[in-house]
């Protein structure tokens, strides 16, 4: 008789066979300190460092192509610290001030890290001994970087839905219908039970530098307890608005639908029913029919 390994445990889908973990969400947490990269420093005015785009966070794939959630997505590795060329100066740092800007334009991801620092020199009067502090300055320097930047992806922040609800006293039945353009996935829940209609599923990989992005896959697939037919979310029998929810999913984020165009069909009275009574009364008077002349022809 066969058995069964207790420490073995029975796939649940083709992706635990293939041992890959995928995922609906882009967003991966990666911070600037996490890359592989070296930065460049050089003395800039009164300040020693320098900035360097590392890379991008939350990068995606689809059909290969890549793309970005917004401009935040820049990873910047900067530092900066009072210049050693300094050794020897008579002046003194009172405050340093750094201010970063990432922005994207025309394709070009830029970086610029502007750093103020505000200082002072100190000179003795010879003559009564005296020291006598100037007047604070102001000395500017600026670290500029730029590369390549994917395009922003484009993706819904709200969506409206549609629902057909179709009355009737035999085989009520509601659909609901969500668009899926820019989801990789809507989550409908309805009286404690839930299904999720998936549409991109992505897997995580990493380049040399470390850097983390998600490569997706288009698919359309259905999971859960609810029934579905198509792109539509079946639910069998009388329909309360109040118990539906739904929520859209991006690569990036989450946002539940509020607006509905709510259609309500009213059908005719189970026109299915009045053929099957039909049938079955014409069927009921042939036989009554046929049981009145075998009486005539045979008398009792």
């Amino acid at each position: 008789v066969p058995t069964i390994d207790q420490d073995i445990s029975p796939f649940d889908s083709i992706f635990d066979i293939l041992d890959i973990e995928f995922s609906t969400s882009g967003r991966t947490g990666q911070t600037a300190e996490s890359i592989d990269i070296e930065l460049e420093e050089h003395t800039e005015g009164l300040v020693y460092g320098g900035l360097k785009i590392a890379g991008f966070a939350d990068v995606i794939y689809i059909d290969e192509v890549p793309y970005i959630p917004d401009e935040n997505s820049i990873l910047v590795k900067s530092r900066v610290i009072k210049s050693p060329d300094l050794i020897g100066w008579i002046g003194h740092i009172k405050k340093m001030e750094k201010h970063e800007e990432k922005y994207i334009k025309n394709g070009t991801a830029y970086a610029v890290l502007t750093v103020k620092t505000d200082w002072y020199t100190v000179k003795t009067d010879h003559t009564t001994g005296q020291k006598r502090k100037s007047k604070i300055k102001t000395s500017t320097a600026v670290f500029r970087d730029s590369c390549p930047a994917p395009n922003v992806f484009e993706r819904p922040t709200q969506a409206k839905g549609y629902i057909n609800e179709y009355r009737s006293k035999s085989i009520p039945n509601t659909r609901v219908y969500v668009p899926s353009e820019g989801l990789t996935k809507i989550v409908y829940e309805y009286g404690g039970n839930s299904s999720e209609h998936i549409f991109m599923l992505g897997e995580r990989q990493a380049d040399e530098k470390g850097i983390i992005s998600t490569a997706y896959t288009t698919v359309n697939y259905w999971d859960g307890s609810l029934s579905y037919l198509g792109d539509s979310l079946i639910i069998n029998g009388p329909f309360d608005k109040n118990k539906l929810k739904v929520t859209c999913y991006t690569p990036y984020e989450e946002f539940q639908v509020t607006d509905f165009q709510h259609t309500i069909n009213d059908l005719p009275a189970d026109s299915w029913t009045k053929d099957f009574l039909a049938f079955l009364l014409r069927d009921l008077l042939m036989l009554f029919c046929g049981y009145k002349l075998v009486r005539v022809i045979i008398p009792p």
